[in-house]
């Protein structure tokens, strides 16, 4: 009689609590997994855009200071034909010309959040 019962218990498997959360747990550890590979290509995306605005704006200043000549009136908001994974893009530059010297300011903005942004500095002698 012993046999029968044991024989019997064992026959029975899983019980549906028992696979209800097995199930469940395997749901969780999947969308976590997936939260954790989004975040991380989010990241490595907006590392390559600033990588991208940053050598933008280099060159941007590279060209600036290569021709002195060239009229100083700032341009607000000019289009950089970079598009970032989220937000808005745009160059801010400002020159100025205080004690005979240019001050070259190169500012690549986006908005992705509040406050992001890159910005080159570069003072040029006459």
């Amino acid at each position: 009689m012993d046999d029968n019962a044991m024989s019997s218990s064992a026959n029975q498997g899983f019980s549906l609590i028992e696979i209800i959360v097995s199930v469940l747990l395997l749901m969780f550890t999947i969308s976590s997994v997936l939260v954790v590979y989004n975040r991380m290509s989010y990241r490595i995306e907006i590392m390559r855009w600033k990588r991208s605005a940053l050598r933008l704006a280099q060159q941007r200043m590279e060209e600036l200071m290569a021709n002195p000549n060239r009229s100083y009136a700032p341009k607000e908001e000019v289009d950089v034909p970079i598009t970032p994974p989220y937000g808005i893009k745009s160059i801010v530059e400002v020159r100025q010309d205080p004690n005979d010297q240019k001050l070259f300011e190169v500012k690549v903005i986006w908005k992705e959040r509040p406050n992001n942004s890159l910005s080159l500095k570069s003072i040029v002698g006459n």
